[in-house]
């Protein structure tokens, strides 16, 4: 599952796909297939713990505020019931993910934006200038690394990402000191 939206398209050239879409790449058929769109700038993308929805956040520049939408998941891997779940403000929502209860985790404007499923705000981390991206990692998978410009954060947070598997313990290369693997 992924967007491609058209940042790298020369201002005044036609996209290549003739628009910003969601897709899907099944490994079993090699097929990558086009599910929704067009939208104006899709980006981030996640899905809910028990992967029954998927979550975008769609930062186009003519949009005043920001969206993250929803999809319902159907059995066959098509989508349907599509929702705008929030308006991000300020905006630029991208990096975009779940977490282990279900909240939405976004980058915005201003730093890291919480919300609730249904779209209302939980909280914030600020940032001092505009994130470009965020991650968990760590051991337990609780320690959240955003990107900012030229700043890298590093925060504990009291839950981890809803796609997070250990790894198991670091793997100690001969003659080197140990390591925590990040997954």
């Amino acid at each position: 599952w992924f967007t491609d939206p058209d940042y790298g398209v020369p201002r005044g050239k036609p996209s290549p796909q003739g628009g910003n879409f969601i897709y899907r790449f099944d490994p079993k058929t090699t097929n990558t297939t086009r599910l929704a769109g067009p939208f104006e700038r899709p980006s981030g993308i996640c899905f809910s713990p028990d992967e029954s929805i998927l979550y975008f956040s769609d930062s186009g520049v003519t949009n005043v505020f920001h969206h993250i939408h929803s999809y319902q998941v159907k059995g066959d891997g098509s989508l349907a019931d599509v929702k705008t779940v929030v308006r991000v403000n300020p905006g630029n929502p991208g990096t975009l993910r779940c977490d282990e209860d279900g909240r939405l985790w976004t980058t915005a404007a201003n730093g890291i934006h919480v919300y609730k499923s249904d779209g209302s705000a939980v909280g914030q981390i600020g940032t001092a200038l505009s994130p470009a991206g965020f991650c968990w990692g760590g051991d337990e998978g609780r320690t959240m690394y955003i990107v900012a410009r030229r700043y890298l954060y590093s925060i504990e947070t009291k839950v981890r990402w809803s796609g997070w598997r250990s790894a198991g313990p670091a793997r100690q290369v001969p003659n080197q000191p140990a390591a925590s693997v990040a997954p």
